[in-house]
This record gives C-alpha cells, sequence and structure tokens, in this order.
C-alpha cells in the first residue's frame, strides 16, 4: 500500500460532543487515517475552545478555522488544508466502523481513481445504502441495473483529492444536497462512483429538538437549485429539467397549501427563474496545493 494516504475531513460547528465521539472512533480503528483535518467554523468563543481540546487529544487531528460562510464554505476549505492522494468526508455525527480506514486503503490501492460511497447506518437502526435522486431531486431512488451511481454518503466515502481541482461544493447552496451537486459534477468530469457494502459507518444526529429549526426550507431550495443545475449544466439533459419545471413548483405549491402557507404558493417558480439565471456562474472547484 505505498503511496496511499488518507485524510478524514470534518466539518464542525459549536458540537464539541459530537466531534469528540467522532474523533474516538477514528482513534479507536484497526489502523489510524494519515491524518484528520477538523475543520471549525464556531463563532461561541467557549464552544471553539471545546472543539480545540477535543482535537489536542489526538496527534493525527489538526484543527484549523474554518471560514465561517456557510457549510459548502467549510466542506472546500477542509479539502484544501489536505495534503493527501484521497481524502474522506465525515460529519462531525458521524461514527466510523473500526475498519473503515483499513477498508478504505484495500480500495485506494486497488482502484486510486475512482470514487467510493458506503452504506451508512442511521441512528444505529436502518442501514441506509446510496441511492440516486428521484425525478423530484429527492434522495432514495434504487439505482436500475447497469446505471451510474449519483450519489455518495457524506459520512461513509472515498474520494481522490485530485479530483477537487477540477470541482467542488458549491457555496450558494445553503443547506442540503450538496453532495447531489458535488457527484453530478464529478460525473461530468469524468469519475466513477462506486458502491462498496463492506465501507459502514454511522450517523448519529442531534434529536429533532436540537436541530437548527428552518432547514428542512433551506434542503427545499437546494433540491430545486441542484436538481434543475444538474439536468441544464451537468448532465445537459433539457427534457428532464423542462418535466421537472413542470412538476415541482405544483408539487410543492400543492405542499404549501396543506400546511396553510399560501403565501408562499409560488416560492417554486419564483426558485426556478433564479436557478436558470445563475446557470452562468463559474463552476466551483477547490484550489489544491502540495498534492502527494
Amino acid at each position: 500500500m505505498d503511496g496511499i494516504s488518507l485524510t478524514i475531513c470534518i466539518c464542525t460547528s459549536g458540537r464539541p460532543t459530537q466531534l469528540a465521539r467522532c474523533l474516538n472512533s477514528f482513534a479507536c480503528g484497526s489502523i489510524p487515517p494519515t491524518q484528520v483535518v477538523v475543520s471549525d467554523d464556531s463563532r461561541d468563543v467557549a464552544l471553539a475552545d471545546e472543539v480545540r481540546r477535543a482535537c489536542s487529544l489526538y496527534r493525527f487531528v489538526r484543527y484549523v478555522q474554518g471560514p465561517r460562510q456557510g457549510l459548502c464554505a467549510n466542506r472546500n476549505h477542509v479539502v484544501r488544508q489536505s495534503c493527501t492522494s484521497h481524502v474522506s468526508l465525515i460529519d462531525d455525527d458521524g461514527v466510523a466502523h473500526p475498519n473503515f480506514v483499513q477498508r478504505a486503503h484495500e480500495l485506494i490501492a486497488r482502484f486510486p481513481d475512482t470514487v467510493w460511497t458506503g452504506s451508512v447506518m442511521e441512528d444505529g437502526t436502518r442501514l441506509t445504502p446510496p441511492s440516486n435522486p428521484t425525478f423530484l431531486g429527492h434522495f432514495g431512488r434504487v439505482p436500475r441495473p447497469s446505471e451510474p451511481l449519483r450519489n455518495i454518503h457524506l459520512n461513509c466515502n472515498i474520494l481522490p483529492r485530485a479530483a477537487f481541482a477540477a470541482v467542488g461544493f458549491d457555496e450558494a447552496i445553503d443547506y442540503g444536497y450538496e453532495d447531489t451537486d458535488l457527484c453530478a459534477q464529478l460525473l461530468a468530469s469524468g469519475f466513477m462512483i462506486r458502491h462498496d457494502p463492506e465501507l459502514v459507518n454511522s450517523h448519529v444526529p442531534p434529536s429533532r429538538e436540537d436541530a437548527p429549526s428552518g432547514r428542512h426550507w433551506l434542503a427545499e431550495r437546494a433540491r430545486f437549485y441542484c436538481t434543475i443545475r444538474r439536468h441544464l449544466k451537468w448532465q445537459f439533459s433539457p427534457l428532464h429539467a423542462i418535466g421537472f419545471a413542470v412538476v415541482a413548483p405544483l408539487h410543492l405549491a400543492a405542499h404549501r397549501l396543506r400546511l396553510g402557507q399560501p403565501l408562499h404558493f409560488f416560492d417554486g417558480w419564483i426558485w426556478l427563474l433564479r436557478d436558470v439565471a445563475s446557470l452562468r456562474r463559474a463552476q466551483p472547484c477547490v484550489e489544491l496545493v502540495g498534492a502527494s
């Protein structure tokens, strides 16, 4: 396995307890990663100090301050801090399987240019394999035979670091579906995404009561943005774009009415107009330095 090196890239923001659990899972693994980089967007000084202390407990962990410009900017930032052949993106509420890094090394040795995704155990009860987007852009569609895989799990993946010279997380996305957009860019750039069932990490998110409010609608907004860009920019399938533009706003409008939110009836159409107008925006990428 000479030449193989793996950075675990973790974004966090004010969640030292979850981060400590995540870091400990790598410390308890069968072999350690080359390094773990934690990019911290915490704005509260006390929480940032706790995050820094959690990182200091492990020699293989490097703490860096995040850009504080949103999650996607932080994801790009943490990748930029790596200097290994491959990276793995794990959220602070993820928990690595003891054999994750070892299995990652085996896959990298055999298929160094492939993007890999595993499955994720949600809340310790539900094994979730990767899935492709549905017609409306949601997660969850089982890929058809011979159909390429179009998504990775952000808590269980392996990516060649060199891929980020051509792609990057779109910093116009506030929250949600940024992985779908990244994967659309990867496929458009010629990379293949493959699923390895032996890669299984866990996702243990905070309770719904502790989750930030408004995230559902941020994700809905991102779903429109990522889906229309995928159809018109990354895959270029105009017929799918037209179908989505006809059905998706109506579907959202009906949902708004059921929730008693008539003032938001036209959101879907407004979002689509803005998204189509943004198509000329430059493709995001990560400026890599010091690749090994």
